[in-house]
């Protein structure tokens, strides 16, 4: 198994499709409403792992400037991190997040994701600290059908609710 390590390869129909497959295959995800919304960029960076023309492994970077006590600082998201089932405990994801996190050390100050307790000990092998979340909530009375609520969920594929979103 001859396993080839890539980055910055969207501009490679093949390969793209091939990480849009895996991205499907691993999280259910389809990034064909983000692309004709305008929302994939540049700035998504793939780290992935080839055989042949297959993606079957890759760790994604975000980088975005965030206000932190007041300070800029440039952080990191990492996203679509997985690999296929036939590919899992090879050491593949080791070798994606050496490549990830050099390139991350050189441009970012801080690195972080979103994950559920049964992956954090993965990202904790590979030197991430898990930290607690803060989410601000407000108190709902309870809602009846004779009171219209004042707040919905928005929803991408409706127009003036995409251009709140865009804000």
């Amino acid at each position: 198994m001859k396993i080839k390590y890539r980055s910055n390869y969207f501009d490679d129909p093949d390969a793209t499709a091939s990480f849009e497959y895996y991205a499907k295959e691993v999280h259910g995800l389809d990034f064909n409403l983000w692309k004709t919304r305008g929302l994939w960029d540049k700035h998504y960076i793939a780290f992935s792992a080839f055989i042949g023309d297959e993606c079957i492994a890759s760790i994604c970077v975000y980088p975005s400037e965030m206000k932190i006590g007041g300070i800029k600082k440039k952080g990191a998201q990492l996203l679509t991190v997985g690999t296929l089932p036939g590919y899992r405990l090879k050491g593949i994801q080791k070798e994606l997040w050496e490549n990830a996190s050099t390139w991350i050390k050189r441009r970012c100050d801080f690195v972080f994701l979103f994950t559920d307790e049964s992956t954090a000990g993965f990202y904790e092998k590979l030197g991430l600290r898990k930290q607690p979340e803060h989410f601000e909530t407000i108190n709902c009375p309870q809602l009846t059908s004779s009171i219209k609520p004042q707040f919905r969920k928005l929803n991408i594929e409706n127009p003036d609710d995409y251009q709140i979103i865009l804000v």
